[in-house]
């Protein structure tokens, strides 16, 4: 047996991590009255030990080490990285040499692979999306997704892309997505978010259900994309389960179908928002899957 597997599936050696966003994130800054403490979900050793988890690494083979990264917290993993680089560089160098150091370099899959050796956090993150949107990246993206983007922060994100590739992350989007799904991205990535919950009364009567029935049309695909992208995600789930209590509405429900277009399927994915999540100024995961996994479809609907 791995020895990674006697701590993430022995239940008794393990807790929650209490720090479950570790990214930077502005609006968080000095604490946040309006976002409320994050509900851990992240499992770590109880006690942990920095010198534990390099011993096991050393002992293992690569894939433990990519293990330990995908099930640590960025804390612990930064610094698991940071001490294999120093101390343990030597017997680290013979380990991973025959498989990484010979490479072609055209060979992007084990050059993702051994970025994921010295990146972690946001700056891995930043790399991922950068590939996903170059060619031949579809297969990396569609193993590498569930297990680490859905991690990000987007506020960290961005500056980490922005100083590795030198252009900012929603300029990139806009360059490789057009029309109206281009603008609903470039809008998620630059509008500021409200950071207020609470649901204002007035707003609830200016909303029109007609919106969402006319939303992929113009001229109301404007109106359609403000209303997705400058409301917090926490405003949204708000407004989506008042229109269902007082008039019967699902905006879920409305953007439903058997064929649907890139953009609708983000808009739906924005109102999947789960009710326990605190992303108030944070794209929620699903957005970018999406966003990813359309890359190579052309916009039919």
């Amino acid at each position: 047996m791995d020895t990674t597997e006697k701590i993430d599936h022995g239940s008794q050696y393990l807790v929650q991590y209490i720090n479950q966003h570790e990214y930077y994130n502005e609006y968080d800054e000095n604490g946040n009255p309006n976002i409320p403490v994050s509900e851990p979900s992240l499992l770590v050793p109880k006690n942990y030990n920095l010198e534990d988890d390099m011993n096991m690494v050393l002992k293992g083979s690569v894939g433990t080490f990519i293990d330990f990264c995908v099930r640590r917290p960025a804390k612990h993993r930064a610094n698991l990285i940071e001490k294999i680089l120093a101390d343990g560089k030597k017997k680290w160098f013979e380990k991973i040499k025959g498989g990484f150091l010979t490479i072609a370099p055209f060979e992007l899959l084990q050059s993702y692979i051994f970025e994921a050796l010295t990146r972690y956090g946001p700056e891995f993150d930043a790399f991922v999306i950068h590939h996903v949107m170059s060619k031949n990246a579809e297969e990396i993206e569609k193993s590498y997704r569930d297990s680490h983007i859905q991690k990000h922060q987007i506020v960290e994100i961005q500056r980490c892309y922005e100083k590795a590739y030198g252009e900012k992350l929603s300029k990139k989007v806009s360059e490789k997505f057009k029309g109206s799904t281009g603008k609903f991205f470039v809008q998620l990535l630059e509008t500021p978010r409200s950071t207020e919950t609470s649901l204002d009364p007035n707003k609830m009567s200016e909303i029109d259900v007609k919106l969402f029935d006319n939303g992929f049309s113009q001229p109301n695909i404007d109106k359609f994309i403000d209303f997705f992208t400058k409301n917090s995600f926490t405003e949204i789930r708000l407004i989506g389960e008042e229109l269902k209590k007082t008039r019967g509405f699902s905006i879920k429900k409305s953007l439903k179908g058997l064929f649907e277009s890139k953009l609708k399927k983000c808009a739906k994915s924005v109102c999947k928002f789960k009710r326990y999540q605190t992303y108030i100024q944070r794209i929620p995961p699903s957005i970018l899957e999406n966003f990813f996994e359309n890359t190579r479809q052309d916009e039919k609907y």
